[in-house]
């Protein structure tokens, strides 16, 4: 019970971050379909936007600012993340922009496949015994809610956001080393704002100084902060209850967005993908379902077991 209750500001953090993503992915898919201009445009506008909510809340902050950067000489993760973070944020939302929803939605759940190679590679983060039986369950319902018993072709939106979750996973695993010695604000803020000169300065160079997309700057400024502040909530899930668990609870933003995209969006909800949301919602809850009796058993013989990150 004391463990589930430590954990339970975790489990809010990671939830919260998928209703996060839910809004910037619904955003994002009306701006493509609505609006006729390059893409890359609108992506170098939500990272500039976005990275400006990161500066303006490090200057908010001055104090916690200077104690984190005070740790210069792990500062080489938070640049890494910032470069990363940047890379697979721009593949993804430009991959939304050549392929189809429902194909967005299946690809990007193999996030949690390169979350946890990564998160074990680099982190040594085991996953959860429970998380070997079900996490081929999660990743069947994901598949039957957003695609059904059709399969689907690979295009270039497909490989761009292929390309965006191997970058995704390891930016999860080294964000999990990172939050354990700076503040995971600290580290949304700054990966935005790396991203933002990054992507700011590639724009520059390819439009000049008219690739900002004005006409639509309202859902530009609601991405950003959405993204933003999904950042924080990530990185908060990530310190608490590690990257695994993390994106075990992340992922069933499909399930918001199903549920956006028929309110909002007015896309059919089919009995396909209600019952690949059961499969989703079993899935999440068993995989983080600890084997009460086991750790019992193990504690009783002195042995100490985690069955968590």
């Amino acid at each position: 019970m004391g463990s589930n209750r430590r954990n339970l500001p975790g489990i809010l953090f990671a939830v919260v971050s998928g209703m996060l993503f839910t809004v910037g992915a619904v955003t994002n898919r009306f701006v493509f379909s609505e609006n006729d201009f390059e893409p890359y445009r609108y992506v170098a506008s939500v990272l500039f936007v976005g990275g400006g909510f990161g500066f303006v809340d490090l200057c908010l902050r001055p104090a916690s600012t200077k104690q984190n950067l005070r740790q210069a000489n792990k500062l080489y993760l938070i640049l890494a993340i910032g470069v990363l973070s940047a890379l697979a944020i721009g593949l993804m939302m430009y991959g939304q922009s050549l392929t189809t929803s429902t194909n967005t939605s299946i690809v990007s759940t193999a996030i949690i496949l390169t979350t946890a190679l990564f998160a074990f590679l680099v982190a040594k983060e085991k996953p959860t015994p429970n998380s070997k039986i079900w996490l081929p369950v999660l990743f069947m319902g994901l598949y039957v809610a957003t695609v059904g018993v059709r399969g689907f072709d690979i295009n270039t939106g497909d490989l761009f956001i292929l390309a965006a979750i191997v970058v995704y996973g390891l930016n999860n695993a080294i964000t999990k080393i990172a939050v354990s010695s700076f503040d995971p604000r600290f580290v949304a803020d700054v990966f935005w704002f790396i991203g933002a000169v990054l992507h700011t300065s590639i724009a520059l160079f390819v439009y000049g100084k008219t690739f900002f997309v004005t006409q639509v700057f309202a859902f530009v400024a609601l991405s950003a902060f959405a993204g933003w502040l999904n950042g924080v909530a990530s990185n908060e899930a990530i310190q608490r209850i590690g990257a695994n668990r993390w994106i075990s609870l992340n992922i069933t933003h499909i399930v918001f967005t199903m549920v956006a995209a028929l309110l909002l969006l007015d896309e059919q909800m089919t009995a396909e993908k209600i019952i690949g949301a059961v499969l989703i919602v079993t899935a999440v809850c068993k995989v983080n379902q600890k084997r009460k009796s086991v750790a019992a058993s193990d504690t009783s013989r002195g042995v100490s077991v985690s069955i968590d990150s």
